[in-house]
Order: structure tokens, then sequence, then C-alpha cells
């Protein structure tokens, strides 16, 4: 198996958690169905809801951004009624995993762009970044005691 050409890959999605509407609701709500869906009674937020980026995972953070923005840019005023519900939580969700395979790899940087920015202003909703650092898939190579 090859290693992605990236120390670093993204998961960027639109992501409502729902403790009223449904799944199905919240599709016939935004007019666009979900690529992922949950349902566990149990949870704070019971229904979950989500819309990929649709891109490769080593695609920058901006990339993905701008295509969540094209699929979502003429819902601005269904996304903004939904996430203005008291039982509902919507977002913007970019996950990085991160795997240093040296030391010189670095974390990618993380720019939103200003359209990207005004579309979450206008429908209330932020934009949530987690970062994971990956251990053990491709370990940093050692250092010798001379290079300390």
């Amino acid at each position: 198996m090859t290693e992605p050409a990236r120390p670093y890959r993204w998961r960027v999605r639109l992501g409502v958690r729902s403790a009223g509407p449904t799944a199905d609701d919240i599709t016939a709500w935004l007019g666009v169905p979900a690529e992922h869906t949950s349902s566990v009674a149990a949870r704070r937020w019971p229904h979950l809801w989500e819309w990929d980026s649709g891109l490769s995972p080593d695609a920058e953070l901006e990339e993905h951004l701008v295509a969540l923005l094209h699929r979502f840019h003429d819902r601005v005023n269904a996304v903004r009624e939904l996430a203005r519900r008291p039982d509902c939580e919507v977002a913007i969700e970019a996950v990085l995993h991160f795997d240093a395979r040296d030391e010189d790899d670095s974390l990618p940087a993380m720019w939103v762009p200003p359209e990207v920015a005004a579309f979450a202003a206008a429908c209330g909703i932020g934009l949530d970044i987690d970062a994971y650092l990956d251990r053990g898939t491709s370990p940093p190579a050692p250092r010798s005691a001379t290079d300390r």
C-alpha cells in the first residue's frame, strides 16, 4: 500500500446534530440528501446528518471548504433556520489527521476563504476544526546521537 503524498488528510463536512428533527426531516429541510446519518436515542444529539465535501482527503482545507460553499450557497436561509432551532446544532466541521513521517513534516496551513466565512456568518454557524496526531502508521525516523 502506498502512502499518501502528504502527511495529513482532511475530512470536511456540513454537520447537523439534532434532538428534534430526524435525518429525514433535515434532508427535507435542506433539500440535500445526507451522505451519512445515524440515530442513537441515548445520545445528547440523537440524530446526526452529514454532507461531506466530496473531495479527496489529501485536498487542502480551502478546497474542501469551497466545495461545501458551492453545494450550499443557495441554501443559506434553510441552513440559518435550522441553526436557529434550539434542538439543533449546525456547523462546518473539519477534521485533520496528521501523521508525521519525519521531523521535516509540518502541519498544513489552515486558511478559511472570506466567502466561506461570510457564508458561515450568514447562516449563523461556526467552523469547528479538530486535529488528531496519528501515531504508529509511519513513525518519524530515530535521531542519532550526533544529531542531538
